[in-house]
């Protein structure tokens, strides 16, 4: 029996297509959760000296690089603005860009307050420039984790979990690869189920003395852990 073709095949779809997330290959400083204008400087300076005393030229911001309070659906704070984060995040940038010769940008959750509230219209790239904050060595992403090299992942994940470590775990069984993440706000290692791959949580780069939530009333979540991560050749 003779095998019947299509008369009128399906058009393919238009729709745009995600599978070129941002790359960088090379050593670098992997700083998540600054949460601008509540950062600890002294902390991210810190990193960033011996980023560049190991002689890093990259740094990559994990989302959440901006607190975003003033949009919200939590809390209304009237004295937390734009314009006050994008003042108090020029200098993050400024020295960022200045001390290396590429630095990268992902989206984080806090970024997603912009996106949500402009009806998703506009972009985190769109962010960055009307606060003022767009410069010719920074490369912004609307995705929410970035490949470093062949072997890493670079998470802002959707998922959050009270156990360290748990959340990249389960992220490096399923994409098969290394993952370091933010979001979580706790530091952990561990390696995956088959003892092959790392999993990190790599905490955070605010004050947690900062974060009224955490400040003023007690939780029984972990600690927020400040943490940071460089990724260098062996030496």
């Amino acid at each position: 029996r003779g095998i019947r073709r299509l008369s009128v095949p399906v058009p393919p779809s238009q729709a745009e297509v995600f599978d070129e997330p941002p790359r960088h290959d090379g050593e670098t400083l992997v700083l998540f959760d600054c949460h601008v204008p509540y950062h600890d400087a002294e902390f991210i300076n810190q990193c960033m000296a011996l980023a560049i005393r190991w002689g890093v030229d990259a740094c990559i911001f994990g989302g959440d690089t901006f607190d975003m309070a003033a949009l919200s659906s939590f809390v209304n704070r009237p004295t937390e603005t734009l314009r006050k984060e994008g003042e108090a995040g020029i200098g993050l940038v400024d020295a960022a860009a200045a001390n290396f010769s590429k630095v990268y940008l992902f989206n984080g959750n806090h970024e997603a307050r912009w996106i949500h509230y402009m009806k998703e219209q506009l972009g985190h790239e769109e962010l960055w420039r009307a606060m003022g904050l767009h410069r010719d060595n920074v490369s912004v992403s609307e995705y929410y984790f970035m490949l470093l090299g062949e072997d890493w992942l670079l998470e802002h994940p959707r998922n959050v979990s009270v156990v360290p470590g748990r959340v990249p775990f389960f992220l490096s069984a399923k994409y098969q690869r290394n993952v370091c993440a933010g979001h979580g706000h706790t530091w952990g290692m561990s390696q995956d189920v088959t003892g092959t791959r790392i999993a990190i949580d790599a905490g955070v780069c605010c004050d947690p003395l900062h974060l009224d939530y955490i400040s003023r009333r007690h939780n029984t979540r972990p600690t927020v852990t400040q943490g940071a991560d460089i990724f260098t050749k062996k030496r």
